[in-house]
């Protein structure tokens, strides 16, 4: 399983997210979801206090703990968007 140093910040997320040419809807509770694309899933669930997110496609799909999707394209993206590899990121800081 991958590791990795931090969850991003929100503020990184979102503007990882949009850059990378998704649609992020923010909410007044402790989730972001984001809308798929490339027909690999439909939605994104990520709660910003503990970094855990569900993928549904429609029915859920995968989680931060799915390593059987490690290597996958999508799936990598997910993970490069909510978190840190390094502290020397530049979103990191």
């Amino acid at each position: 399983m991958r590791k990795f140093a931090s969850n991003r910040k929100l503020k990184d997320i979102v503007n990882i997210a949009i850059s990378k040419g998704l649609e992020v809807k923010e909410s007044n509770s402790d989730w972001i979801y984001i809308k798929g694309s490339k027909g690999q899933f439909e939605k994104v669930a990520y709660n910003t206090c503990n970094g855990k997110f569900f993928v549904y496609a429609p029915e859920l799909k995968a989680t931060e703990m799915s390593e059987e999707f490690e290597g996958q394209d999508w799936y990598d993206e997910l993970l490069n968007i909510f978190y840190c590899d390094e502290l020397d990121d530049p979103f990191y800081q």
